[in-house]
């Protein structure tokens, strides 16, 4: 039984759609519109740039992707997180969130963005010493905020476009920028610096955890959407949009 859990939860891994980075996002931080809206400088609604190539293409393996939702992902992931217990939810949400703080702290660095560099850095150490590992998120208690940076932010914080938008059988959403982004930042991450079998099943559990924590956002959206493709992009698109803007609250 253990065995085909961590099956499921390795399609799982694949399957999430890359909403988002290491972070939830509320229902009042997105519009559930089929026209794509983003934030100027100012702060003020503003249009963001669509770049969809490839949407014919795109909607089929969206198609796709949204059956492997309905079927595998949103069941196994309510049953997670309505019959596993909160203390191991909280335990698997942290251990997994400091495995990725060297994400961050590394490309904090890049972005020059010495603050965070440094809040994130205090957080990895806290949390891998006195929470064991990261099993208690002890930083947050002391005041040391957590931060989301990836690559792809990277590259759009210098100025590189994010490229068509893509979305892939099993890996979902994303831009080609982010795709690529994607493969830098999985040689920083922890998970491949630690025993395959306890990275691989570390990491499906967060996955779940993750998506358990999105269901019924992602719910609402498909209910409330006159084109759920387009309320997906625009969602994605808004998110990376708002993320290299360090607009998002995080």
């Amino acid at each position: 039984m253990t065995k085909y859990f961590f099956v499921i939860a390795f399609i799982i891994t694949l399957s999430l759609p890359r909403y988002v980075h290491a972070q939830d996002v509320k229902l009042d931080e997105i519009k559930f519109v089929d026209i794509d809206y983003g934030a100027n400088e100012e702060g003020e609604e503003a249009y963001v740039e669509v770049y969809d190539p490839l949407e014919g293409m795109n909607r089929l393996f969206f198609d796709f992707n949204d059956m492997v939702h309905v079927y595998l992902l949103r069941p196994v992931s309510i049953f997670y997180k309505d019959y596993t217990p909160g203390f191991f939810q909280s335990t698997v949400r942290n251990v997994t969130q400091n495995i990725m703080t060297p994400i961050t702290i590394l490309n904090a660095l890049l972005q020059g963005d010495i603050k965070k560099t440094d809040e994130s850095f205090g957080r990895f150490f806290v949390n891998s010493t006195i929470g064991l590992g990261g099993i208690f998120d002890v930083a947050s208690e002391i005041g040391l905020p957590k931060h989301d940076e990836d690559f792809g932010q990277t590259l759009g914080y210098y100025g590189v476009e994010a490229g068509p938008y893509i979305v892939l059988p099993i890996l979902g959403p994303s831009t080609l920028r982010d795709r690529l982004a994607g493969g830098v930042d999985s040689s920083v991450g922890l998970y491949n610096h630690i025993d395959a079998n306890y990275s691989g099943r570390l990491f499906g559990l967060g996955t779940v955890d993750f998506y358990s924590r999105q269901v019924g956002m992602l719910d609402k959206m498909k209910e409330t959407s006159i084109d759920y493709y387009a309320s997906i992009r625009s969602f994605y698109l808004q998110n990376r949009e708002g993320a290299v803007k360090n607009r998002l609250s995080r």
